[in-house]
């Protein structure tokens, strides 16, 4: 029997060790690249490592008829633990979490750990006899639980579609339906060791998505860079409509008398007040030090009107911008669009320049 339990240990737990092997081997290379994200994929990772040796043993406990209170104490933690797992994949998605959002993220989780206790004195969740599992009313809890967490992935992922992260949003909402199938899969046919192997998939494959999202933005405004707009003219050009060319005004000024630290600021008081303007559809570009880029992907959109609307959301930063653009035709070369949107940009440069030397009259 041990010889038996060795080899299905091994074949079902030989594909998520060597995932979490390699996370941590990445982690530990990346950490002093991408400190933040190595960071946030430490919980997981280790929650992750908890759960494959708590279900082995679970696996052992089942396999020799363990009926005892231990046997009830590794099955508590492996639901707790699978949920905890989604829990934080929640919160590697959203980031920036409010503190009471946080507590509503956190609460069906926590509803579950308190539910489950019931399991160590009544019959109410589970209980084993002669080593067989029993239901009792609160037995589908977890997976109650596991339902609400997809629901609000899901929810998450169309939020980020809305954002015009549609890779982020395809690669939560593929996660989170192969976790649903994986659950369904070890409910009905109490398949051992998919779930646990769909999580650590799931966790590597964000980290890879969040490793190579590091290389396409600028790390101080979190606007798209450079190499992302000459990857996406070469590419996608076609998908262009319009371009719209943005420079700040006096950040020379502004190094110079109050000094760098000031002038970062100012940036991004200016990136702000230019994403709070952008509708979908719209990506910013930072291709300078102070110059910005906006490529328009949609077809029915007033330029005019989204030029006031930046130039006002960037002066409610305490900042000035002057903003150019053009409409790209399929028979124009793009580079002559460029140049005409920046020719526009620096007329709009020299009015704003005008205006306020007379208002100083």
């Amino acid at each position: 029997m041990y010889d038996t339990f060795l080899q299905e240990v091994i074949q079902l737990d030989f594909l998520p060790i060597g995932i979490i092997v390699f996370l941590l081997m990445f982690l530990k290379f990346n950490d002093a690249y991408e400190h933040e994200l190595t960071t946030r994929f430490n919980l997981p990772v280790i929650l992750l490592l908890c759960l494959v040796i708590v279900d082995n043993i679970d696996y052992y406990v089942i396999d020799t008829k363990n009926s005892g209170m231990f046997h009830v104490l590794i099955a508590v933690l492996g639901y707790d633990l699978r949920l905890n797992l989604m829990t934080a994949v929640v919160f590697m998605a959203v980031r920036r979490v409010k503190v009471k959002h946080k507590l509503l993220i956190v609460l069906p989780t926590t509803v579950n750990m308190i539910l489950l206790t019931f399991a160590f004195f009544t019959h109410w969740v589970f209980w084993y006899e002669d080593g067989v599992v029993r239901r009792g009313f609160l037995a589908f809890t977890p997976h109650v639980v596991c339902l609400t967490y997809a629901v609000i992935l899901y929810f998450i992922g169309s939020q980020k579609y809305k954002n015009s992260k549609e890779n982020e949003a395809q690669l939560i909402w593929v996660a989170t339906t192969l976790t649903l199938l994986a659950v369904l899969a070890e409910m009905i046919w109490q398949l051992r060791g998919i779930l646990i192997g769909v999580i650590a998939l799931d966790i590597m494959c964000y980290y890879l998505y969040f490793h190579i999202e590091h290389f396409k933005y600028d790390p101080m405004t979190e606007a798209l860079n450079r190499e992302s707009f000459e990857a996406f003219i070469e590419k996608d050009r076609f998908k262009i409509n319009a371009v719209m060319s943005i420079d700040m005004n006096n950040l020379k000024r502004i190094n110079d008398t109050q000094g760098h630290k000031a002038g970062d600021a100012a940036i991004m008081g200016t990136v702000r007040g230019i994403q709070k303007s952008l509708p979908r559809g719209c990506d910013l570009y930072r291709v300078g030090g102070d110059e910005f880029v906006v490529l328009v992907l949609l077809n029915k959109i007033d330029l005019k009107e989204l030029t006031q609307k930046i130039q006002k959301n960037v002066e409610a930063e305490g900042q000035s911008a002057a903003v150019g653009y053009y409409w790209v035709s399929l028979t124009e070369d793009f580079d002559y669009a460029y140049r005409e949107a920046d020719n526009l940009m620096y007329q709009n440069k020299k009015k704003l320049k005008e205006k306020l030397a007379q208002a100083h009259v």
